[in-house]
């Protein structure tokens, strides 16, 4: 991790995919609708994963692993599963070398998730007050599921399954570098009224920051939540 204040920002540079250590950070997976039009439940059976916990490339698990997940759950204020991999860079692997390097340098940015669907219902006949009702829609609910592996990919499912990258440096005021911090990080806990305060009070701004900075991202605790708590 590297932390920097700067002047008049709320946020830092924060580089949660390091080269140094060959880690990246992911959201794996999230209950947003998939290109299959399918929307995965974040009630993950994860036992089987954590006994073996291989990241390989594109789900071909002829190849050797290509890194491994060295931390993975489901946050409470998130319910999306994250995982922290750690890449297999040497010249023993040259996969791994490819693979964590292109994500260092941002050339690779998704990963996907291989798992044993565990309970199956279509969007289509579920209650019409479920969120994940959709009446024209062939795709399914997918919840209790055992998950087997996690993927480097080029092109998610989901969309939302992505590195953790560093918002800070790619927002120029501190409004878009709150909202970046509460988006990639999928903090929620945070009402509007609270944001709005944040927005317009700059002494609160400046009080964040060193929130901010005292946390470490990548812990299973989910950063400033606990803070927000309802």
């Amino acid at each position: 991790m590297i932390y920097e204040v700067r002047s008049g920002l709320l946020g830092t540079l924060i580089r949660a995919d390091t080269t140094v250590d060959n880690v990246t950070t992911v959201v794996a997976s999230t209950p947003a609708e998939d290109s299959m039009d399918d929307v995965v439940i974040q009630d993950w059976r994860l036992a089987r994963f954590k006994s073996n916990p291989v990241i390989l490339w594109s789900h071909n698990g002829s190849t050797p692993p290509v890194g491994r997940a060295e931390r993975i759950s489901t946050p409470k204020d998130t319910g999306n599963l994250t995982a922290l991999i750690r890449w297999d860079i040497g010249d023993h692997n040259p996969l791994g070398t490819t693979i964590g390097t292109q994500f260092s340098n941002k050339m690779l940015n998704a990963v996907s998730v291989g798992f044993r669907p565990g309970k199956r219902q279509r969007r289509n006949s579920l209650n019409e007050s479920d969120p994940a009702y959709k009446p024209d829609s062939h795709g399914l609910v997918l919840s209790r599921n055992l998950l087997l592996e996690i993927s480097a990919v080029g092109i998610p499912a989901n969309s939302e399954a992505l590195a953790i990258r560093s918002w800070a440096t790619e927002a120029e005021t501190e409004e878009e570098q709150l909202e970046r911090y509460l988006t990639e990080t999928n903090t929620k806990k945070l009402s509007s009224w609270l944001l709005g305060v944040i927005r317009s009070d700059k002494d609160i701004r400046l009080a964040l920051t060193s929130l901010l900075l005292s946390e470490i991202p990548t812990t299973d605790s989910g950063g400033l939540s606990h803070l927000f708590e309802e």
